[in-house]
Parts: C-alpha cells; structure tokens; sequence
C-alpha cells in the first residue's frame, strides 16, 4: 500500500468563511505549516508508513489470542452490521472510516494485518490489529462539510471489546455462517483485488472449507473476548467499579480506563479462586479512572509521558501503548513499530487549525497567553501538580498501584529485552524507577495542537477551552463529534451531530468530573468572566499553537 502524502495537505484547504485582511495572515500560516507537516511526513516517510500499517501486535502462537483473522475481520460488518456498522461505512462509529492516505486500502484506516511471527505453517494466516493511527488520528470536518483526517490526534474510538462480545454472543455467530459468506465473495475480495495477497487468500479460504478450522479461528475471537469479560466481572467490577454512579470502563469516545483494564487483566493472572479478597482489593486501582486518549505531537516537547508523567523513557511509553491491542501479553508487541513510532511522534509537527483566525485578535491573545498560560505549559516543564492543588478529579493521578506497577515494568522490560534503545547509554537497563514512576499527580504538558485535543482535562471532562477557562462547565455534555465550534474551541458539544458515535458524558459519574483547574491562579490572574475581550483574543491565540 502507498503511501500519499500530498493528500494532507490537499484535504487541508478549506473554504475561508472571512476574506478580508484580518485573516489572510492566517490562511497563509496555515498553508505554510500545512507543507512542513508534508516535508516531516515525506522525509520520514518510513516510519510514518509503520505508523500507519504495522500491527502494534502480532500473533505469535497458535494459543496467543492477538487480533482477528483476515477473513473474519472482513466480514463482521457484512455479518453484523447492527454491532460494526455497514461495510461502506468502514468502523466510521469508532471514529475510523476509510483510510484517505491510501483509496486502495481495503481495511478501515487505523487497522493492520501480520502473519504470526513465529511462521508456523497451518494455519498460516494473517491477523488483523490496531495501527498506531487507530488511536492517534483525529478528525474534523470542514467548512465545506468534508472530514479532515488529523495525524497525531486522539481518535474519538473506545476500542472494541463490546462490539466484540456482542458478536460472539451473537447466535449468529456459527462456522456455517461464516463459512457461507465466505463462499459468497468473489475471489479476491477479502484482499482488496489486490494481486500481491491473492495466493494468500486462497490459502485461507481453503481453511474455512474445515469446520474444526472455521471454529478454531472463531475461537480465537471468543475465548478471550469471554475471558476479559470474566475477569473484569469478578475483578474491577466487584472493586474498582463498586462505587456509586461508575463510568464505563470500555470508555467514551476518544477514552478509556486503561489501567484498571490492566490491572484487572494483570491481577487476575493467578487462579481467581485462590486469588484472595485482600490481594485483589491491593492490586486494583482504588477508583475509576478514566483518561483521554492523548495527542502524540512533538513528544521531544515532553518531559515525561502520560497524564502523570509515570512513564520516563518514549520506547516504553510506546510499548505500553502497545501492550492494550497484546493483551498485556509481552512477547506479541511488535518492536519493529515501537522503534519506529518513537523517533517519528518525537518530531511530528501538531496539524494547523483549519479554520480562520483573525490576526488582530491573535495579536493581543499573544500577549495574554504568555501571562496566563505560559509559565505552565512551555515544553519540558516537569512539574506535576497535586490534584488537591489544581482541583481535578484525582482518580487517574491515584490509578498506579504497587502491584500494577511491578507489574507493567516487567512487562516493559520483556517485551524491550534485547533492544538498545530500551537501555541507557552505557548498555545497562534503567532502574525501575526509571520506566514507570508513578507521581500521584498530573503534569503541566505542552499544548501543541490544543484545538484538537478537545475535550479537556485528563479525563475529557470539559468539552471547550471556553468552558474550561471561564469555568461555566456542562454538567453533561456529547463527546464524539467530529463537527466543530469555532467560538468556543472544540468539537460541538450540546448535542448528537454523529450519531453513531457521540455518547453523552455524565460529569457526576466516578472518574468524569469536571472540577479543577479554575480560579486566579491557574488563569494568571485574569476573571474570564468578567473580561471578555481579553477570553476572545486568548481563544483565538490557543487555536494557533
């Protein structure tokens, strides 16, 4: 599949609602860091292809459960569209679609294909799982209506898992259907016509014509889908969950509870009927604690990584990423992304905002910016501040606990085993508290691309700069559009425009508040209440940056 890189900056030209001189600086701006995003993309050419199509897991042996087998995974939305959408739609309600960096790709963007690692012979069949671009590429939709694909920002997807386990327990779900809808496709669909993959279709097409095979991959799918479904009731569900008005663990669009997910995973590794009460209360987070999706523009920019900064090392940052699509299963990361997708976010440039920005009105947020916002959010600050501190909700800053901790480092370090770039400089491995430090507080990052990152605070609990820094916040609000509003800066929020996918986040459930972050303090002294010019030049300013 090639890659067409001059197809971003053709998709960025939208039509200009104001001509006149007050915003003709910025259609020039934005064309000038449109070609820099170009140029980036097209000298690392390499390694955006990896971030775009390398599995972030690979199968490794026939009982490691990573991914879905090709035919299958070609078929969901043909067999159960009322779980994945239409087949034309292409997982558009998980905030994916087609792939417009490529027309010919047959997979939704954000998904990638492997054969096990290993070669084992039969089955030899590929696998298909998340690219790095299935949770870090964003989306927008113009003035003229058409979506802008934005690389580097939260995808607004929460996974999977449900529509997974929808279809498993789906009576549908039977080798004879499968089998039948396979017999049904021309030859060389299930590869896109593509000539390269057709011996390999073949291959797996003859598999299916087994029953005890078509069960075998279909199993793949189920056994861990109602494995993780187990753990998690008997686990967090019981724990973590059991508090008054919990979230969703499988999270809203562009978040999700990762930790808990882990440490549920990770503490249930033991027999759950000899693992005891004291020992699953000690292991599991003690609360809720969803977090956004983060943006991967200018990691050089970061100190640390994560909300908490609790990942110090961006090779491990990456292997962490990695090891939610492997299960937790170290040996399937695949290394070969991680020590490609590190160097490129480390200098990928945050995509300009696309609509107009009066030059007047950014002149004077300039200014403000640097008294309100500056001293705190400049690249490689490393402060972290207390939650009692700044006010947010604590649950994701409170989230590491020992036994995660232990956990996930030797997780790091054997999937990184081998690999220079996971050691210092002198060829000995880190300490541990050089690969995962937990901080108990959250981090004053950069704000690179801060249009896009919408909603905001850790959490995604307040959907637009304007209410987050006048402090008005919604008490509920939609999350997972893709439309945009300009005045308060961030996606439109006050109702469903993508109805397949918006959800209506709840900021009284545990883990979504929406507190914090408020008061002269964090605002450099001004009340946007009451100066509202100076909020309108500052809004304008931070859509810039």
């Amino acid at each position: 599949m090639a890659v067409t890189v001059a197809v971003i900056a053709a998709c960025s030209d939208t039509d200009s609602s104001n001509n006149g001189s007050d915003y003709f600086w910025w259609q020039q701006e934005r064309s000038q860091r449109m070609e820099a995003l170009d140029t980036f993309l097209s000298d690392n050419a390499a390694e955006f292809e990896s971030f775009r199509l390398a599995p972030l897991a690979i199968k490794h042996d026939l009982t490691n459960f990573v991914g879905y087998q090709m035919l299958i995974f070609r078929l969901l939305p043909e067999l159960f569209p009322q779980y994945w959408g239409t087949a034309d739609e292409q997982f558009s309600r998980f905030g994916l679609g087609p792939d417009p960096y490529d027309p010919d790709n047959f997979l939704p963007l954000g998904f990638a294909f492997s054969l096990p690692a290993t070669g084992f012979a039969d089955p030899s069949a590929n696998y298909v799982t998340l690219s790095c671009m299935g949770c870090h590429t964003g989306g927008v939709t113009d003035n003229n209506g058409e979506l802008l694909r934005i690389i580097g920002a939260p995808t607004p997807q929460t996974m999977f898992s449900q529509a997974t386990l929808d279809t498993v327990n789906d009576a549908a779900f039977t080798a004879a259907n499968i089998q039948a809808a396979i017999e049904a496709k021309p030859l060389g669909w299930f590869y896109g016509f593509d000539p390269d993959y057709l011996e390999q279709e073949i291959q797996e097409r003859e598999y299916y014509k087994s029953t005890a095979l078509t069960e075998f991959f279909m199993q793949q799918i189920s056994i861990p889908a109602l494995a993780v479904e187990k753990i998690l009731e008997e686990t967090v569900d019981l724990y973590t969950y059991n508090v008054p008005d919990p979230g969703l663990l499988s999270g809203m669009p562009g978040s999700l509870d990762v930790f808990s997910f882990a440490s549920a995973t990770s503490a249930s590794a033991a027999n759950l009927s000899t693992t005891t009460d004291p020992t699953l209360e000690e292991a599991l987070p003690p609360a809720p604690a969803p977090a956004d999706i983060p943006s991967v523009w200018k990691m050089s920019d970061h100190y640390r990584y994560q909300w908490d900064f609790s990942v110090v090392n961006l090779y491990y940052r990456e292997v962490a990423a990695s090891l939610t699509v492997s299960g937790g299963d170290p040996t399937a990361v695949n290394m070969d992304n991680v020590l490609e997708a590190a160097p490129f976010t480390n200098g990928l440039p945050a995509y300009p905002y696309p609509f107009d920005v009066s030059e007047e009105r950014y002149n004077r947020g300039e200014a403000i910016y640097q008294q309100a916002c500056a001293s705190c959010h400049f690249a490689g600050n490393t402060a972290v501040v207390d939650p009692v501190e700044v006010g947010t909700d604590p649950n994701r800053a409170e989230v590491l606990t020992d036994f995660t901790v232990t956990s996930l480092i030797a997780q790091l370090r054997e999937a990184c085993t081998g690999e220079p770039e996971c050691y210092q400089s002198d060829g000995s491995p880190y300490p541990d508290d050089e690969i995962v430090s937990p901080t108990g507080g959250y981090a004053a990052l950069p704000l690179n691309g801060i249009w896009a990152s919408a909603p905001y605070l850790h959490n995604g609990s307040v959907p637009t700069l304007y209410h987050l820094l006048t402090g008005d916040r919604p008490e509920t609000f939609y999350r997972g559009n893709f439309a945009y509003d300009q005045d308060y800066v961030g996606f439109v929020w006050d109702r469903a425009v993508d109805t397949d996918r918006a959800m209506l986040y709840d900021t009284r459930k545990a883990g979504y508040g929406n507190s914090g972050h408020t008061g002269l303090v964090y605002n450099g002294g001004y009340d946007w209440g009451e100066d509202e010019d100076a909020l309108w030049d500052l809004l304008e300013y931070l859509k810039t940056l």
